[in-house]
């Protein structure tokens, strides 16, 4: 588990995580975050930092989640588990 200290924070702290030496041996990666507004635009920043952190992996995701609690693809399998509070 990997802390990234907040929701505008996840931008920052995954591109540099898919850099990490043993990063290409990760079976599955998971990503929570709470939804203050709406899952949807939850999922849409989500869906834009793991975009922009397969271009600096070293071994892309094959696949990227287009849904919640929906892993997609493999080495790494890559989910995205969102709640709300309201």
């Amino acid at each position: 588990m990997i802390p990234y200290n907040g929701k505008d924070n996840l931008k920052y702290y995954l591109p540099e995580i898919v850099t990490y030496e043993n990063f290409s041996t990760a079976k599955s990666l998971g990503i929570t975050r709470d939804s203050d507004v709406s899952q949807k635009d939850t999922l849409r920043s989500v869906i834009g930092s793991l975009e922009a952190a397969s271009i600096r992996a070293d071994k892309p995701f094959n696949k990227i989640p287009d849904k919640h609690n929906d892993p997609v693809g493999s080495d790494p399998k890559v989910g995205i588990i969102s709640s709300s509070r309201k």
